[in-house]
């Protein structure tokens, strides 16, 4: 009904009500309107070309999936009815090609003005949703009409939990409004018109799994593809610390088709030349910055240095650290290692920190990742310097990120597992353990550099964290037997401030990941 009840409340639909309100006081020919419900993609090959509409839950879905056992069941708002356009063509004729017959009918071809209303019955944004959690694995969710959501909404403690939580779920705040739309729309004449066409529109459980398959293969807007890294790096200043090597050096590489400005800090300018050849060879840009980032004021320097040439900071990638494999019973007269060690992976890292948040917080954008260890989630022996210079770092990060978070400002740890990089290369007895690339570590970063996600652990490293919480007596017993069972190398030498070994006298242990 054009002329009843139409106070409209979105620009999108103004202007489509006031389209044809023109057609119909002015035009001169005969017209025709068809009012497509929802768009989503193909019943046959689950193929579309934007996300919007019911795609926004799919994120949320996706997480909670991830985040949660399979048997957990989901538990949310029913909603109201609302309207989709189910195509059984594909995306390219989704929506003409159905409308086009109906354009060839002879019994449409008159000159009488038709409206036929492309909206076929209304669905249930419950039964939407249980149609894609069960294409996604999981059990179909309950549902809660109690009202709580609404009186909880209207805080505004939670009214600003939850425009963080749309942002970072991708989910406009004026898609919330259709989920219980008053509207019902007819479909009558398009299905009398579809009559003995051979076009049907399948039921959607029939084929939900269809769509949400596309959308997770090819439109996940957090998908690692080489466009999505483009739209979040792009012209964004990024500082990678460690980067004359290793997962440093690597995630330049991977980032230099993106349009970023890398920004490679360590204390070799030789090898951040060969950096930032290999960057250009590609068409990437990058600026190296020799610094010793185990002294304050260098690093503070060096952000005022990178600000003043490059206007910003929009990330910050603290990858460099140093690693000692000594025992403590082997460190009773060297203080120094823990002291070197904390001021490089934590120290030095807290005042690159403390320097780009000012600039952050003035753009409410920013993000911070922080590269630990999976050694603070398994805590091995011989790693007591190492292990608690990443875990302050990590626990900094817990406590720092819930400050800034509605600031528009995101901190993520990526506690990374064994890599094979130059900083290991001396502890021989890691040739016999499982260990990733440096290029699969780097695909790690910028994973997280897409996603921004609070923490990246891998299962191993997280199978860790649960044992020692649930079994702190047996994970101490499989640690111990594993101090006695693994011995020191023969072979000895530190680690400097880019995670690089460096030959030195041979010690009584070695530096290791």
């Amino acid at each position: 009904m054009f002329d009843e009840g139409q106070e409209l409340d979105h620009p999108y639909y103004k202007t489509k009500h006031e389209s044809e309100r023109i057609v119909r006081t002015e035009a001169t020919v005969p017209w025709r309107v068809y009012r497509p419900g929802i768009v989503i993609g193909s019943s046959e090959t689950g193929e579309a070309d934007r996300v919007d509409g019911p795609y926004y839950a799919f994120k949320l879905i996706q997480q909670m999936r991830d985040a949660f056992p399979q048997w957990v069941p989901f538990i949310g708002p029913e909603g109201g009815p609302f309207n989709l356009f189910r195509s059984t063509l594909s995306p390219r004729r989704s929506t003409t090609s159905p409308i086009s017959m109906v354009l060839t009918d002879a019994r449409f071809t008159s000159s009488t003005r038709r409206r036929c209303r492309w909206a076929t019955r209304s669905t249930l944004l419950q039964s939407c949703a249980r149609s894609r959690i069960r294409a996604a694995d999981r059990p179909a969710h309950g549902t809660d009409d109690s009202g709580g959501f609404a009186a909880m909404g209207s805080l505004p403690a939670v009214k600003r939990m939850r425009e963080q939580a749309l942002a970072r779920l991708g989910i406009p705040e004026a898609a919330f409004t259709y989920m219980d739309y008053p509207a019902t729309f007819d479909a009558t004449d398009a299905q009398a018109a579809l009559a003995g066409s051979g076009v049907t529109c399948p039921p959607l459980h029939e084929y939900a799994w269809k769509v949400w398959d596309y959308w997770e293969r090819h439109l996940d807007p957090q998908l690692p593809t080489p466009a999505n890294v483009r739209r979040v790096a792009g012209g964004r200043v990024v500082v990678i610390t460690g980067a004359s090597s290793g997962i440093g050096r690597a995630v330049c590489t991977h980032l230099a088709a993106s349009g970023a400005i890398i920004v490679g800090v360590a204390r070799r300018a030789e090898q951040l030349e060969e950096m930032r050849a290999e960057v250009e060879g590609v068409g990437g840009t990058a600026y190296v910055y020799p610094t010793d980032l185990s002294d304050h004021d260098a690093c503070t320097h060096l952000i005022e240095r990178v600000i003043a040439d490059h206007g910003r900071v929009d990330v910050l990638i603290n990858n460099a650290g140093r690693s000692i494999r000594r025992s403590v019973l082997d460190s009773l007269d060297r203080f120094h290692d823990f002291e070197r060690t904390m001021k490089l992976n934590y120290f030095g890292a807290i005042a690159l920190i403390m320097a780009v948040i000012p600039g952050m917080r003035e753009r409410q954008d920013g993000h911070i990742i922080n590269i630990t260890s999976i050694g603070g989630q398994a805590y091995p022996p011989r790693f007591a310097a190492y292990v608690a210079s990443k875990n302050a770092l990590d626990a900094f990060s817990r406590c720092f990120a819930p400050e800034v978070s509605g600031e528009g400002i995101t901190v993520t740890t990526i506690h990374m597992p064994l890599v094979r990089t130059p900083m290991i290369a001396p502890t021989g007895m890691y040739k016999n353990f499982p260990t990733i690339s440096s290029h699969e570590a780097a695909d790690m970063v910028v994973e997280a550099l897409i996603k921004r996600p609070h923490e990246v652990s891998t299962r191993v490293g997280k199978f860790g964290e649960l044992v020692h919480a649930i079994a702190p007596n047996v994970h101490q017993l499989i640690m111990a037997g594993a101090f006695h069972m693994l011995p020191d190398n023969a072979s000895h030498s530190p680690s400097d401030g880019d995670g690089i070994e460096q030959p030195v006298t041979p010690e009584p242990t070695h530096s290791g990941c």
